[in-house]
């Protein structure tokens, strides 16, 4: 898929390093996570907040190596190549651990049908390192209240959210404010489509590429990869039955039950309720308390460049 990126894009944040390095050693890699809820019938506005675990700056994946091998159990690569992409031995942050040992129950699949549901090139069931980021992810549920918080009122897609990470190893406080876009539907959807041109404005390509591999790159290898990443345990939460409905609910489906796991990264329940959330800061700001009488705050703020092109983050110390 060739992605073509009318905005420029914002250079690397200055707060990035610090962040990666400090979530590096941290599990598991919970935040809380705001959103504006709007009442459907009254609408009244009120602040909703869940914990949430962190996965990985958006297309910069690090997949674990159960992950991998389920990735390449479903992919019939046209010849052998081997991977640049990370490993979990190279961050401890992102992968879900996936040890278990399983055997795997997808059924048969035409070589075909495995290189059309993956996308873009044929060579391997995963991205290159086309792309870097500074776009915060994690995985929700599309039957969840949080989903549709993450629409504006017109219905467009994004929604105004706030993340709040608190490192107690660190004393440190990690405050993240910007849109939230949810990905993972019919690419051929109006919605879909829009949310990804939003994430797409936060794509900055990696030197040394090649046109074709920068072609390759692959909206749905790398939403799979985010769904292999996780457990089987937590891959078949998606077919649950609908978050917060009643148990005595009639008509309930028999098949949506706890406690289920899934095996097949193409599971069409557990996938069609899956997402992607992928978060677009326009503040970050760090509380450091390591020592109380020093203590530091700094804020970044995106802004737009002084000469009308893009923008850039602007830095700021503040009292604690």
């Amino acid at each position: 898929m060739v992605l073509k990126n009318k905005s420029t894009p914002p250079p690397r944040a200055p707060w990035r390093s610090l962040f990666r390095e400090h979530i590096s050693r941290v599990s598991p890699t919970e935040f809380s996570f705001s959103t504006v809820h709007r009442d459907p019938i009254t609408g009244k506005t009120c602040p909703r907040v869940r914990t949430c675990i962190f996965r990985n700056f958006w297309a910069e994946m690090t997949v674990s190596r159960s992950a991998m091998a389920d990735l390449n159990e479903y992919f019939v690569p046209s010849e052998p190549t081997k991977s640049s992409l990370k490993t979990e031995t190279d961050c401890s942050y992102a992968p879900e651990s996936t040890e278990e040992e399983h055997d795997h129950d997808g059924g048969e699949r035409s070589d075909d049908m495995r290189v059309k549901r993956f996308g873009g090139g044929p060579e391997k069931p995963v991205n290159e390192a086309v792309f870097e980021s500074d776009l915060f992810t994690f995985t929700t549920d599309v039957r969840m209240a949080k989903v549709g918080d993450l629409v504006d009122p017109s219905g467009a897609p994004g929604g105004d959210v706030e993340a709040l990470f608190w490192l107690k190893h660190f004393s440190t406080q990690w405050r993240v404010k910007g849109k939230a876009f949810v990905i993972g539907g019919d690419p051929g959807d109006k919605a879909e489509k829009k949310a990804r041109e939003e994430i797409q404005k936060g794509m900055r390509q990696n030197p040394g590429y090649s046109r074709k591999e920068v072609q390759n790159w692959s909206w749905e290898k790398e939403i799979t990869a985010q769904f292999a990443n996780l457990s089987p345990l937590t891959r078949g939460s998606f077919k649950n039955p609908p978050p917060g409905s009643s148990k005595s609910a009639s008509g309930a489906d028999p098949t949506l039950r706890l406690g289920q796991k899934v095996y097949d990264l193409f599971d069409p329940v557990a996938r069609s309720n899956f997402r992607v959330v992928v978060i677009r800061p326009e503040e970050v700001e760090i509380v450091d308390l390591t020592e109380p009488e020093a203590a530091m705050r700094t804020r970044w703020s995106l802004v737009p460049r002084g000469d009308g092109h893009g923008t850039e983050w602007k830095e700021e110390e503040l009292w604690p």
